[in-house]
């Protein structure tokens, strides 16, 4: 879902836009920023959002959540997972406490997780991660969803980087 903001945010606006409690009024220029592939600039903006927000509504706040989810994103596109993973980490447990332990947000959030640990070889972590952000997307979001499908094809390719042999995964039958 796309939020509205501003399409480019500037000393005032941008110290405007970090005094308020949302991150709404970011997510356009980060999305901007991830589609140009422009890391840095999406790690510089992440890091505003999440100073602004944090100071404002405190370390545990939801939109503090999706701001580390960011830069924690950011990050990892740069190859600086050993920075990225601590921060998704605390972004999953940001939002387990705003939302609850089984909620879409949460399982992209595994997800983003499960990525990481399978660039580092992390393979049996990984499988824990995904099996969970697996298990939330098909009681959320149920078994036909492309969010489920992404978890059940993460899980194959982490069970082959294994050396074991996934079953061939279908619509009503996973590994």
């Amino acid at each position: 879902m796309l939020l509205s903001a501003p399409a480019v945010l500037h000393g005032p606006a941008l110290a405007l836009a970090a005094a308020q409690a949302s991150i709404a009024p970011y997510v356009t220029q980060l999305q901007a920023l991830q589609q140009k592939g422009d890391w840095k600039g999406l790690e510089r903006l992440s890091r505003q959002a999440l100073d602004g927000l944090q100071s404002r509504l405190g370390p545990d706040a939801a939109d503090v959540g999706a701001a580390t989810t960011w830069l924690a994103a950011s990050l990892h596109a740069q190859g600086r997972d050993k920075e990225a993973e601590p921060l998704m980490r605390r972004a999953i447990a940001i939002d387990e406490k705003a939302f609850g332990p089984a909620t879409a947000r949460l399982a992209l959030d595994l997800e983003t997780l499960t990525d990481l640990l399978n660039s580092a070889g992390r393979y049996v972590e990984a499988e824990s991660v995904v099996r969970r952000a697996l298990a939330i997307d098909e009681k959320v979001l149920g078994p036909e969803h492309p969010n489920t499908a992404t978890d059940v094809n993460n899980l194959a390719e982490i069970l082959s980087s294994q050396g074991r042999q996934p079953r061939r995964p279908t619509a009503h039958r996973r590994p």
